[in-house]
C-alpha cells in the first residue's frame, strides 16, 4: 500500500489547545490519501545536555521521523507540532501546492513568534529579521519557515546531507555557519536552499502558536491590525482561541 503522507508529531507530553485537539480531529485530507502518523517523544532544547536513555530533542525527533517516512516510502512528510494549530483545511492546502510543482521541495504555513507582539516566523534571508510584505491568503517563495507546520517532498531529502534537522545553540557553531544559534527549522530551509530547493509559504494556512509556559497557556496569532492580515477573515475554529483561549491534556 502507497502512503501519501506521514504526519510527523514532535511532542513534549504538555497539555495542548482545545483547537489543536479539535483540528486534529477535524483535519480534511484528500481523498484516497493513505496517512501515516508518527509521534516522536521529546525534551525541549534546554534538556539536551542531560538526556536519559531514550529521550530526544525536537531536532532528533524529526530526524527519527524522516527515516520513518523514507523507510515506509511515504511521498509527503508534513510535521504539526504539539504548540501549533493550524486549520482544519492545512494538509489538503499544502499537498495542493506540492502537486502543483514537482520542484517544489518544501511547503508550509504561518504562525508567530511567542512574544508581544507577535512576529510571523517567515524569512526572506538569513540576518534581516521576519518578513511582512505579503497578505493573508497569498502563496510566495522565501528562504525560511517553521517547522511546526511544515510539508516536506520526501525524495528529496536524498538530496540534503544528514542530519537533515539541527538545533545550534553553541560556543562554536559548525564550519560555514556564523550564527552562534539557530533553530532546527532554519537550518533545514538553508540546506533547503543550498541545494537549490524551493520553499513556499502559503498565508493560506494561518495558525496559533501556544505558549505552555504560562497558566492559563496562552494563543499567539497574526497580529490583526498587521499589514499581511488587513481584510483577512479568521477561519471560524480560530476566533474563540483568539478571544479566549482553551487547553485540554495532552
Amino acid at each position: 500500500m502507497s502512503i501519501g503522507v506521514t504526519i510527523g508529531m514532535p511532542t513534549r507530553g504538555k497539555k495542548v489547545g482545545f483547537e489543536w485537539a479539535l483540528n486534529l480531529a477535524m483535519q480534511n485530507y484528500p481523498m484516497n490519501c493513505h496517512r501515516y502518523v508518527q509521534v516522536k517523544k521529546c525534551v525541549d532544547y534546554g534538556q539536551s545536555k542531560s538526556l536519559k536513555p531514550g529521550e530526544v530533542t525536537v531536532d532528533q525527533a524529526r530526524n527519527l521521523i524522516c527515516h520513518e517516512a523514507i523507510k515506509q516510502k511515504c511521498k509527503y512528510i508534513f510535521f504539526w507540532d504539539d504548540d501549533v494549530a493550524p486549520p482544519p483545511n492545512t494538509t489538503r492546502l499544502l499537498m495542493y501546492d506540492m502537486e502543483q510543482d514537482d520542484d517544489l521541495w518544501v511547503a508550509g504555513g504561518v504562525y508567530c513568534s511567542k512574544e508581544d507582539p507577535p512576529w510571523p516566523l517567515v524569512f526572506q534571508g538569513n540576518g534581516a529579521g521576519s518578513f511582512w510584505k505579503w497578505k493573508a491568503g497569498e502563496r510566495f517563495e522565501c528562504t525560511g519557515l517553521g517547522a511546526g507546520c511544515m510539508m516536506i517532498r520526501t525524495e528529496f531529502l536524498a538530496k540534503i546531507p544528514e542530519p537533515w534537522f539541527l538545533h545550534i545553540d553553541e560556543d562554536q557553531p559548525p564550519e560555514g555557519y556564523t550564527l552562534m544559534r539557530q533553530t532546527d527549522d532554519l537550518y533545514f530551509c538553508d540546506k533547503v536552499i543550498a541545494a537549490g530547493g524551493k520553499i513556499l509559504c502559503d498565508a493560506n494556512v494561518i495558525c496559533l502558536h501556544w505558549d505552555y509556559s504560562t497558566d492559563p497557556p496562552k494563543a499567539y496569532y497574526m497580529p490583526l491590525d498587521s499589514a499581511p492580515m488587513k481584510d483577512a477573515q479568521l477561519q471560524p475554529v480560530m476566533v474563540k482561541s483568539v478571544d479566549q483561549p482553551q487547553v485540554i491534556s495532552a
